[in-house]
């Protein structure tokens, strides 16, 4: 094994990254909440600081991508749209594949230095996963528990909130609702034949009633979407699972992307913005039929360019200091704590550790397609959530139909 490969594989290694992101996460989440000081004297200012505190802890995440992992990111656009990204307000709907899809949400939202203001749908019990999930709740993300009923006034008003937001913002959408597994997708396809839909090769039947409170809300305020499909060079290149990103291997993703007017979308009814909906995932099945065949969807059109996206050097400047400020020292201490033979030093240092580790593998946990939502398995209601068939496959008609996201935005003042 080579020296970085043991270095990347190192449990102490890992140990002290892992160390230094939970640390400097609590230290950049009690800077988010200081800030909320400013809300009363304006609202702009406190979210503008807001968004450049919490780059200070995601872009470590960028970091450990690019630098540790050398993570390739390809994407296919006709010339002039990726320009765009970051200049406008967008709404970005991917299709949900793997572990690390908002992986490439996050890369290419920091290639295009607007990663601070990124904005997206979240499950409502995310809001309670560390850091992260605190995060995004001082960022007001919009959360939501999958009742439509329940969810529609917070997503017009989170809609409405995006849109006129201080800083660009493109907000992620899955229209799928759940990340792609065998089983869920028979389940998919089980459904669709008994609504007389066609069948989707390698995609779950869209949950379009978020996609149209979206379109509703976006109209007039929000000037494009950014319709991605996304692949994963496995040939080339590593699975896309959490544990290869922290093991350091290198993973290439290909990301086809396509600038669409949001006024060009139908949405008179919510039937024909459905439809719309349910033929973008059409369009995604070939397109990522056409991936699995080629491993790159160079060739599928013409008129797209498929370009390598160079990474950024703030992530390392980040990293490196978080890593001194933090990571240095508690190797040190951890040292002395060993030489020093004490055993309520050892018992101290065994917890220590054994926090951490706990903490991230909750972490982790919500980043496993094993641990995905159910999709189509229907639970019973407990004693104090009455709400009926939350889990169960909706329809694009039925009222328990929100999608649910992961991550991306952008900025009119980018990061330097």
């Amino acid at each position: 094994m080579s020296i970085p490969g043991f270095i990347k594989t190192s449990p102490v290694v890992q140990l002290i990254i892992c160390m230094t992101f939970l640390i400097s996460g609590l230290i950049v989440c009690l800077l988010q909440t200081f800030t909320f000081v400013l809300w009363p004297i304006n609202k702009d200012w406190c979210r503008i600081i807001n968004c450049k505190l919490v780059y200070l802890h995601w872009a470590q995440v960028i970091w450990m991508c690019d630098y540790w992992a050398e993570v390739e990111l390809h994407i296919h656009a006709k010339p002039g749209d990726w320009e765009r990204i970051g200049k406008e307000h967008g709404l970005l709907t991917m299709n949900h594949k793997h572990d690390l899809d908002w992986i490439i949400a996050w890369l290419a939202a920091d290639r295009a230095r607007i990663l601070g203001s990124s904005k997206c749908l979240m499950k409502n019990e995310l809001r309670y996963v560390p850091l992260i999930g605190w995060s995004f709740l001082l960022l007001e993300m919009v959360f939501v528990k999958r009742d439509f009923a329940k969810d529609k006034p917070n997503l017009i008003k989170g809609f409405q909130k995006y849109g006129s937001y201080p800083l660009n913002s493109v907000t992620l959408l899955f229209c799928e609702g759940t990340r792609y597994t065998k089983a869920k997708h028979d389940k998919s396809n089980e459904f669709a034949k008994k609504q007389g839909i066609e069948p989707f090769k390698h995609h779950l039947v869209p949950r379009t009633k978020g996609f149209t409170m979206c379109i509703e809300g976006f109209k007039g305020y929000v000037p494009a979407m950014y319709d991605c499909c996304i692949g994963y060079d496995t040939d080339r290149g590593a699975m896309p699972v959490t544990s290869n990103l922290l093991q350091g291997k290198k993973m290439i993703f290909h990301c086809y992307t396509k600038r669409v007017l949001i006024e060009d979308i139908p949405n008179d009814t919510d039937e024909e913005c459905a439809e719309y909906c349910m033929n973008m995932y059409r369009e995604k099945d070939k397109e990522y039929d056409y991936f699995l065949q080629h491993n790159t969807f160079a060739g599928y059109n013409d008129k797209v360019v498929d370009r390598i996206i160079p990474r950024r050097k703030m992530p390392l400047v980040i990293e490196t200091f978080w890593l001194l400020l933090l990571g240095v020292p508690s190797l040190y201490y951890m040292v002395q704590i060993l030489l020093s033979g004490s055993t309520w030093a050892l018992v101290s240092l065994g917890a220590v550790i054994l926090t951490i580790y706990i903490v991230v593998r909750v972490l982790l946990r919500f980043t496993m397609t094993t641990k995905g939502s159910t999709y189509g398995s229907k639970k019973k209601p407990s004693s104090s959530n009455r709400e009926t068939n939350q889990n169960s496959i909706p329809s694009p008609t039925t009222e328990n139909n929100v999608p649910s996201s992961t991550t991306t935005g952008a900025a009119d003042k980018k990061e330097d």
